[in-house]
């Protein structure tokens, strides 16, 4: 199976607050894994982007020890993912 990042937006919203999260979660298709974000209720709503991440020791053990879990702000993904440039 493969890992996921998707990250939800509400273009709606005033600016700077259009981003509604991200999360890891893996899955056989991006859109089963959009699916299984909803189910594990780790989907706040709004527009979603994904991309499928390399699958390798150090994405496996983010994905164990991170995945199936709702980032909602940069300095929390920072934390976790080391470095806010990349957000």
């Amino acid at each position: 199976m493969a890992i996921y990042w998707l990250s939800f937006a509400d273009g709606r919203k005033p600016r700077g607050s259009q981003w509604l999260g991200g999360c890891m979660v893996e899955a056989p298709s991006f859109m089963t894994a959009v699916d299984k974000a909803h189910r594990l209720k780790i989907n706040p709503g709004g527009e979603v982007k994904g991309s499928e991440l390399q699958d390798n020791e150090k994405t496996r053990a983010l994905l164990a020890a991170h995945g199936n879990k709702l980032f909602t702000t940069k300095a929390e993904m920072a934390s976790v993912f080391g470095g806010s440039e990349r957000f």
